[in-house]
Formats: structure tokens, sequence, C-alpha cells
């Protein structure tokens, strides 16, 4: 605020005594050009002609100091007319510290442990020794019962065999002779029939605790998947909650946020404002050194 005040030169005059005294500083520059030490005639048919008036040097030194005068004014003004320039433009480029202002920020809430739905190897873990013995044996007593009366099985082929036999064959056993072989029936088939029968039962009794085990092992495991599901359930619902509570809880801060920063901006420009008028009323005080040059050019 150098040389700025309530009293003083307005922009507008500033410029103008500045225009001023450009304008008188050419004058006396035009003045000392002209200043010269000799005057010529010349005579022609005796008549004498004028080629150089006499203009004497004269006033010179006041000339001289009236011009620096001049030049200091027009420089004191013009670097005053810049000076509230850019207070004018300082006040106009500011901008609200939104440092002082915290906006809200997102809490970081970690995803629930989830546990994973667990395979059948779980309910196998949870038979007895005992239990798991028992449907090892089982299961191998059905395997090999049921390999043997499959159809295409040891006993399947047998059968067939008993089928097709005839009393007498006939083998080569000399190159070029055949030899009658007499065969010989040891089983019926109502023997094979039977023993396929008995053996289907004990099949059949194997397998029914084979699929009993099975059976408990996906009824532990489901139970146990039930369970997980049960508490995945209540993680995500409490998640879910937290969620929600902290959208509401961040959107009500960033509002409050977006609030006091709305009315801080406001306050800020009215304020920014207020200033910028009270500068544009600030007038130029001219130095009591230039005041006598300012006083001669503006009567």
């Amino acid at each position: 605020m150098k040389h700025l005040g309530k009293n003083g030169l307005s922009m507008s005059q500033a410029q103008s005594i500045s225009n001023l005294c450009n304008q008188r500083a050419i004058e006396i520059d035009n003045t000392i050009r002209n200043f010269n030490v000799v005057s010529k005639t010349v005579k022609i048919d005796r008549e004498i002609y004028e080629l150089q008036e006499a203009n004497p040097i004269s006033d010179a030194i006041e000339l001289l100091e009236e011009k620096g005068k001049l030049h200091g004014t027009q420089a004191f003004l013009m670097e005053a007319i810049k000076s509230k320039e850019n207070l004018l433009d300082s006040i106009r480029n500011e901008n609200l510290n939104l440092s002082a202002f915290t906006m809200p920020e997102r809490t970081e809430i970690d995803m629930p442990n989830y546990a994973h739905e667990l395979t059948e190897e779980f309910g196998w873990s949870k038979l007895s020794a005992k239990e798991y013995a028992e449907y090892l044996d089982v299961e191998s007593a059905a395997a090999h019962y049921g390999q043997f009366i499959h159809k295409l099985g040891k006993l399947t082929a047998l059968r067939n065999i008993l089928a097709k036999n005839t009393p007498l064959e006939w083998e080569v056993v000399e190159e070029g002779k055949k030899t009658p072989v007499k065969v010989v029936k040891h089983h019926t088939p109502s023997e094979l029939a039977k023993l396929h029968e008995n053996i289907a039962k004990l099949h059949g009794l194997k397998e029914q605790r084979v699929n009993y085990f099975k059976a408990k092992v996906k009824n532990l495991t489901s139970a146990e998947n039930v369970l997980i599901h049960k508490n995945n359930s209540v993680l995500k619902q409490a998640f879910d909650t937290l969620c929600i509570e902290d959208n509401a809880e961040y959107e009500s801060a960033l509002k409050a946020y977006h609030n006091e920063v709305s009315i801080a901006r406001s306050e800020f420009e009215a304020d920014r404002e207020q200033r910028l008028n009270d500068a544009s009323k600030l007038r130029i005080v001219v130095d009591s050194r230039f005041q006598g040059t300012v006083d001669v050019l503006i009567a």
C-alpha cells in the first residue's frame, strides 16, 4: 500500500497527470534542442536574409530542473498506479485456504474371514478309527464280491462255460491228429446259480454297510456346511450393517464438510469483495516533493 491512502489522486487523474508530464517534457526537449549560439544572415542584392534566427541559451538550469522533476513525478505516479493495480490483482487472485478444513475419509472395514465349504474329506475325518476300519473292510469285501459276480466276472464266465459244455471234446495232442477228451462236470448250473445268489446276498449286505458309512460322511459334511453357511451369513450381515452405518456416517460428515466449506467460501468471497472495494477506493498520495509539479499541471 505504498503511496496509497484515503486522500489523493484517482487512477485516472494520476494517468492524466503522467501524460501531461510527458507532453511538457517533450516541449522542454524541443526548447533545448532549438538553443544555438550564433545567428546567420546572408546579403543578396543589398537584401539581408536570415538563415538562422538567434536563440541564445536561457533558463537552461530551470528547464533542466523542471524536466527532471517532470520525469520524477511521472515515474512516481506510474509506480503508484502499478502499486494499486498489484494490490487489486493480489486480492482478486486470493483463494480460500482449504487446508484448514479436513475432508472426511471412509473407514476401512475389513472383509469378514468367511469359512470355506468343506468337502467329504471332513466327514471321513469324523469317523472313529473303528468305523473307518470297518468301512475299509466292508468296502473291500463288497468290491471283491461284486467283481466275482459281475456280468463280466469269473462266475458268469464259468456259468457260460458250463452251459456250453459237452461230454466229449477233441484236442490236438499230436500234430495232425485229434484226440478225444472226456469232459466231467463237477458243478451243476443250479449250484452255480445258488452260489451267485449267496454271493449276491453277501455283496448286498456289505454294500448296504458301505452305503451307510458314505451316507454318514455325507450327512456329517452337510451338517457342518450348514453351520458354516449360517456363520458366514451372520458375518455378512454384521459386515453389511457396518458398511451401511459407515456410509451413513461418511455421507453425513461429507455433507457437513461441504456445508462448512460453502459457508467459509461465502464469508471469504464477501470479505474479499469488501477488501477489493476498499482497495479500489484508495487514492494515490502524492509525495510532497512532487506536489508542486502536480499542482501546476492540474491548475
